[in-house]
């Protein structure tokens, strides 16, 4: 779902990238005041594992694929205002130093994944847990519907640029990440249930999920020459509704865990900085 920069056009780059800047500050004063926060360590783990889990594409229909956007996943495992945080630092390294997504569509791809999707799915676990939903199933259907907001708010975006009718990008986008937000919810329960399992064996959960979660983003980066090379939901549906190109990833297994690896040292060590320097300026 990340968008690249040739596909927004006229004034949705600098409007979504002033929504995100305010949202931003928003979210990072409520981070600021938080009582109960994770540790820096926590914090860099968990942000690098989903950095390292989105390479993992697994195919949906018709050449199609999807990967874990992990919204869901940031607020479970470290609250609402830093899942905020998180995702964004994923984001930003992925364009800045891995081109995954444009540096002027980095406003709007903050924007959907790392501040619409959390809070969409923040606000449903809230929901769910008040109507005592078991907490699997509330996970599940929190991760399926922020994903599926994420991708209606993208076709919102991309239509607005002019790229393709409204109607039919809606449907287009909100049918195909209907299907992905399924396994998005998969993948999201069962990461969440090897956390709490592995952590409840160790007296120090927080520094046990730390280390199972930085277990798995290694683990990831080093599978992802096996995952699905079909272009993801959005490639899907520009390359249908736009003619729009889809370029083929063609680079080798060594090349790909070796971006993935440096990718997860890179988020894991900014995300311990910003962490932390959020931290010095708390209140």
């Amino acid at each position: 779902m990340h968008i690249p920069g040739s596909m927004l056009h006229g004034a949705v780059c600098p409007v979504t990238a002033a929504l995100t800047v305010a949202g931003a500050g928003v979210v990072i004063y409520f981070a600021r005041q938080a009582e109960d926060q994770p540790s820096a360590m926590k914090f860099a783990a968990v942000t690098s594992m989903i950095f390292a889990l989105q390479m993992l594409n697994f195919p949906v229909q018709n050449g199609t694929s999807g990967h874990l956007l992990g919204g869901a996943l940031a607020v479970m495992l470290l609250g609402f205002p830093l899942s905020v945080v998180a995702m964004a630092m994923v984001l930003t390294v992925q364009a800045v130093f891995f081109a995954d997504g444009g540096i002027n569509a980095l406003g709007a791809n903050i924007l959907n994944m790392g501040i619409i999707a959390p809070g969409v799915a923040a606000l449903a676990l809230r929901m769910l847990s008040k109507k005592n939903v078991h907490q699997g199933l509330a996970l599940g259907i929190a991760s399926w519907v922020s994903v599926v907001c994420a991708a209606l708010a993208c076709a919102l975006e991309i239509s607005l640029s002019g790229a393709v009718d409204l109607n039919k990008a809606i449907v287009a986008m909100g049918s195909i990440h209907a299907l992905i937000g399924l396994g998005e919810a998969g993948m999201t329960v069962v990461v969440v249930s090897f956390l709490t399992g592995y952590a409840s064996l160790w007296q120090d959960r927080e520094q046990a999920v730390a280390a199972g979660a930085l277990g798995a983003a290694v683990t990831a980066a080093m599978i992802s020459p096996l995952a699905s090379n079909f272009p993801d939901g959005l490639a899907h549906v520009m390359s249908t509704l736009a003619q729009y190109h889809v370029p083929v990833a063609t680079t080798t297994a060594v090349a790909t865990v070796a971006a993935g690896l440096t990718g997860v040292c890179v988020v894991f060590l900014l995300s311990q900085g910003v962490v932390r320097l959020i931290r010095v300026f708390k209140r």
